[in-house]
């Protein structure tokens, strides 16, 4: 992530996606000195470089001595130092990494951090909100109740609770020599079920490919919604629409989970597939919040014993 090291002090600042800095308490980073403008600069981040814009500041904004016009926007590299207005004491750029996706809590203290793709609310053992990024809308929030699209610094409400989210450009995800996959439709699931049902292994097979997926904890969950998919299939007159739709609590009585457990649950499975370079992985499992029901997303399912 970005970092700004105050020279002398040893006080560090990590950069948001968007750091305001000025000597307003609205600021981000705060500099009480007079020759600081209210809105002096502001730091970005524009999804590949970090980069400084002088907000016609009264005595100006210096890269490594070198004033900025107005408005001018500079990409900022390790080491370069900043000074604004007359303030004496500079800041160097520390880090020049992307910067992390995250949620402050509004009132008092606390900050979530994104973790393993999200940004689980108000805490990660059990989100009953996640945050985060959909090939199609960008950044998403997702409970049992709503899926929406969220913006960098709103301010979402979770389980009372107020938090102002900082969400970053994203990159377009570059897939490394494998060819991404259009969709779920060319993938299918296979399910190994132990005779206890202790153990649950998954395949994977992704257009040519066969992706052994191991035997993870979210897999029981997945193959309760895949049996109910099948069952369903077998219904004559019900439409494939209506094919293993399943109610929030119907899922979590028979689990015995709590909705931040079934949420998390939720996340995992969709993470796994995305990393086969899906592209539409959040489909894995849909869901209709309006009537609090869920199913697994995929029609090419067998389940087998071990």
């Amino acid at each position: 992530m970005g970092m700004l090291q105050q020279q002398g002090l040893h006080r560090t600042t990590v950069l948001t996606a968007r750091t305001l800095l000025g000597r307003s308490s609205r600021c981000d980073l705060h500099i009480s000195h007079p020759s600081v403008s209210g809105e002096h600069a502001v730091v970005s981040w524009d999804g590949e470089s970090w980069t400084i814009r002088d907000l016609a500041s009264r005595n100006g904004t210096l890269i490594n001595g070198e004033r900025l016009a107005p408005n001018e926007n500079r990409v900022l590299k390790p080491e370069d130092r900043l000074h604004l207005g007359l303030y004496p004491v500079a800041w160097t750029v520390e880090s020049v990494d992307a910067p992390v996706a995250r949620a402050l809590r509004v009132r008092g203290n606390g900050t979530m951090v994104m973790e393993e793709g999200m940004i689980p609310l108000p805490s990660a053992n059990a989100p009953l909100a996640m945050i985060y990024t959909d090939p199609m809308q960008g950044w998403v929030l997702e409970s049992l109740d709503e899926i929406r699209r969220v913006r960098d610094l709103e301010v979402v409400e979770v389980d009372g609770e107020a938090w102002r989210l900082h969400l970053p450009v994203e990159q377009a995800r570059t897939v490394g020599g494998v060819p991404a996959v259009d969709g779920l439709a060319d993938v299918a699931l296979e399910f190994e079920v132990s005779a206890d049902e202790e153990h649950v292994s998954l395949v994977a097979m992704v257009g040519l490919r066969r992706v052994s997926l191991g035997s993870r904890s979210h897999h029981y969950a997945l193959l309760t919604l895949a049996r109910q998919r099948l069952q369903d299939a077998e219904q004559p007159d019900m439409p494939e629409s209506e094919h293993g739709w399943m109610y929030h609590e119907s899922l979590m009585r028979m689990l015995r989970l709590s909705r931040g457990q079934l949420n998390l649950l939720v996340f995992r499975a969709r993470k796994q597939l995305a990393e086969l370079d899906i592209r539409d992985a959040q489909n894995l499992i849909e869901r209709r919040p309006d009537s609090r029901q869920l199913r697994i997303g995929i029609g090419r399912l067998t389940v087998q014993r071990a």
